[in-house]
């Protein structure tokens, strides 16, 4: 974290004790939590306005609503900007992140994201473009497909995982693939498959995503230009246009709200896999335990 740097976007490490017991790590508070969290808790309450028959678009009559607890397009593409802008000052330091998600982004005061958790983030050398993994836990359901299959991990992975992180983000907190087991995911994307546009999802938002979604890392769109196009169209976004729609029949709002996030995960045997051996018979749950 010290090799990193400071920048706005990031959770800053503001000092640590490693020289003695017990060993410390202080970093910038978020008085909002974890983004995902901060969504579900907002699609959640929007829903239950919903059923009420209480339109949130227009003022409150009387306060029969908390305006902090409701979410417009306007705010999603806000955290968006400002997330890949945190992940191009990452990328062009050199580091990987490899489990960006919306669980580890944290917000404050409701209005400002910051990249956190920082347990899996690499340095890549000038000489070397990717980092092998050699197990521990891997969060599937994020992860581009030469990472699920040979555990290679590149800033175009991080791409491909930041277009599932604007899935969380437009579909407030969504689970991604809902329904498909993880060890169907890799299959799924390597015949084509990809996630459709969900509701309240413009055009341009959704044409981002797809760009990271790219099967070739190198097709795959860079976070700057990432950036300058979500940036563009929050630009261009009125306030009329920004209101949500939340349909409670789509399939990726079907989350257990409140209870413990607990993403999809992979165990990876902590032993380095060959890549040409690697087939989805290894996926199997008899060689990965699947956390659901």
């Amino acid at each position: 974290m010290k090799t990193l740097g400071y920048h706005e976007r990031l959770v800053n490490m503001l000092a640590c004790v490693t020289d003695s017991e017990p060993l410390c790590l202080v970093v910038e508070y978020c008085d909002n939590g974890d983004l995902l969290q901060f969504l579900r808790e907002r699609c959640k309450y929007m829903m239950k306005l919903d059923d009420l028959g209480i339109n949130y678009h227009d003022p409150p009559e009387n306060d029969n609503y908390d305006t902090n607890m409701i979410v417009t397009l306007k705010q999603l593409l806000q955290f968006a900007v400002q997330i890949s802008y945190g992940l191009e000052y990452l990328s062009q330091k050199g580091f990987v992140h490899r489990d960006v998600a919306a669980r580890n982004v944290l917000v404050h005061e409701g209005t400002a994201c910051k990249i956190g958790d920082f347990g899996l983030c690499r340095y890549i050398y000038a000489d070397q473009s990717q980092y092998k993994s050699k197990g521990g836990k891997l969060p599937l359901k994020w992860m581009s497909p030469e990472a699920i299959r040979h555990y290679e991990f590149t800033i175009k992975s991080d791409v491909w995982s930041f277009g599932i992180l604007l899935f969380e983000v437009i579909t407030l907190g969504g689970s991604p693939y809902p329904g498909m087991p993880p060890e169907d995911v890799l299959p799924y994307l390597e015949g084509g498959g990809r996630i459709e546009k969900p509701d309240n999802c413009p055009e341009n938002f959704y044409d981002v995503m797809i760009q990271c979604w790219n099967a070739e890392p190198e097709d795959r769109i860079e976070f700057s230009d990432i950036r300058m196009q979500l940036a563009t169209q929050l630009e261009d976004i009125t306030e009329d246009y920004s209101y949500l729609k939340l349909d409670a029949a789509k399939d990726y709002y079907n989350v257990q709200y409140g209870d413990e996030k607990k993403p999809d995960v992979v165990i990876i045997p902590d032993e380095i896999i060959k890549p040409s051996k690697l087939i989805m018979d290894e996926l199997s749950v008899k060689n990965l335990a699947i956390e659901t």
